[in-house]
């Protein structure tokens, strides 16, 4: 479900920023890295690591939640069609 969160947060934040290397359990999730674009120059912590965010279109990998939502990442590391970005599944509104 996480793989989801860091595709709406690359999006939503302009390719800029998503959080990886969540630690934890099913309850309680610790120790996230915020890793951000090298445009933005040294924001956060040693974590933000520039490889790992440059990598991330190429290695991403959509999982079934991806056609659900309205955020297509338009790149060709998709292993399947997305549904268009208006496509409403029945009983979820994420609109």
């Amino acid at each position: 479900m996480f793989i989801i969160a860091q595709h709406v947060q690359y999006v939503k934040t302009k390719k800029r920023a998503y959080v990886a290397d969540f630690q934890g359990g099913t309850t309680l999730l610790t120790d996230p890295q915020i890793l951000t674009n090298s445009d933005l120059g040294h924001v956060f912590s040693e974590g933000n690591i520039p490889a790992m965010f440059q990598s991330f279109e190429t290695s991403h990998l959509c999982n079934r939640f991806s056609p659900v939502i309205p955020y297509t990442l338009n790149i060709s590391s998709h292993k399947r069609p997305l549904l268009p970005s208006k496509t409403l599944v029945p009983g979820i509104n994420i609109l």
